[in-house]
């Protein structure tokens, strides 16, 4: 009789209790999840939250168990619940900002449907990174052959490339409806309404996360913490998959990062 795989899960530290050590987060990590100690001690010192391993969902209630009774503040969802509050992200094309409105309007440009409006009140997570995307780029060398009459086939070689990317997710609830917008790029400059034709200056960039924060409320900030994530092991497999580091940090990665944060988010306000 054929049993289903079970789900992994997404052992993820929030916070260490600050009379822990180094050492002593080692330790609790490898008592309550069996980690591999080299595993635990570089988890242990990744800034927090991270994701420390992936664990079987079947046994994630007990893991947690110990690290709670350790006072650390852990979660391990597994994909369907990273899933289960998630919204498709939207490509925008555009968010402009209504000067002169308390709590900041924003309205949004997408080009599938009338634009909308939002307000600052709804926003629920805002996460801003610079990626790595890949390109794949397919050459192809002939050799050099004094045959030819039998010329040898060219040689077709395939690399990857990677070129800077800015990101910016905004997480809302629209209507009482979860909604998920994506900027990417030269879109990820929220912008007055009445600077919405200015061309930005390539000479002098405009910081996207300064164009945003003055119109955030109090309590509400940005994520720029995704230069430090620690991608989920198939991610780290195909980073090695292609020779580059810069592979652990690029929109597919983003993506996962988004979710799980997200879910943080829900599972630690909720």
């Amino acid at each position: 009789m054929s049993h289903a795989p079970t789900q992994s899960a997404y052992l993820s530290i929030i916070a260490w209790p600050s009379h822990l050590t180094p050492p002593q987060r080692t330790e609790a990590l490898i008592a309550a999840a069996a980690l591999d100690p080299r595993e635990a001690t570089l988890a242990a010192q990744r800034p927090t939250p991270t994701i420390a391993a992936e664990i079987d969902a079947l046994i994630a209630d007990e893991i947690l168990r110990v690290l709670h009774d350790h006072g650390i503040l852990a979660l391990a969802p597994t994909d369907d619940e990273l899933l289960l509050d998630r919204a498709k992200p939207e490509p925008v094309t555009r968010v402009l900002r209504f000067p002169n409105t308390a709590p900041t309007t924003f309205a949004v440009d997408d080009n599938d449907e009338p634009a909308w409006t939002f307000s600052a009140e709804d926003i629920r997570l805002i996460l801003f990174a610079r990626v790595n995307d890949p390109r794949k780029v397919v050459t192809s060398r002939r050799p050099i052959s004094t045959n030819a009459d039998n010329p040898e086939p060219p040689t077709i070689i395939k690399k990857t490339s990677f070129s800077p990317l800015e990101l910016l997710d905004i997480h809302i609830t629209h209507n009482n409806t979860p909604r998920h917008l994506r900027l990417k790029g030269m879109r990820t400059l929220i912008r007055a309404l009445d600077e919405s034709d200015a061309r930005p200056s390539l000479l002098n960039p405009e910081n996207p996360i300064d164009l945003l924060t003055p119109h955030l409320l109090p309590h509400q900030s940005i994520d720029t913490s995704f230069k430090d994530f620690h991608p989920p092991r198939r991610m780290r497999m195909r980073a090695a998959d292609t020779g580059s580091r810069r592979a652990l940090h690029t929109p597919e990665s983003f993506a996962f990062y988004s979710t799980w944060r997200l879910y943080l988010h829900n599972a630690l306000n909720d």
